[in-house]
């Protein structure tokens, strides 16, 4: 499974890219990945859990269990709009 391709994410001109969580490890074979260019994009971009150990991959970092594993849901809704102050 792929994520978008990095033309397809500056089109949609993001300030800022989040990467969230899956149950899967960043070493199986089926585990979501990105394509390695999204990470580059001149913009912010935080990983949470798996999203971050997936950039870590990808980085060509190694990436080891924890002594507890956790997977936990919930919804994100963005702003419709951003203000800065």
């Amino acid at each position: 499974m792929r994520l978008s391709a990095p033309d397809t994410v500056r089109k949609l001109n993001p300030i800022g890219i989040v990467l969230t969580g899956s149950p899967n490890s960043v070493y199986l074979p089926d585990s979501p990945m990105c394509d390695p260019q999204i990470l580059n994009p001149g913009i912010p971009i935080l990983g949470i859990c798996y999203g971050m150990q997936m950039m870590c991959h990808i980085l060509g970092r190694e990436v080891k269990p924890g002594d507890i594993g956790e997977y936990g849901r919930i919804p994100v809704t963005p702003p419709a709009t951003v203000e800065w102050e």
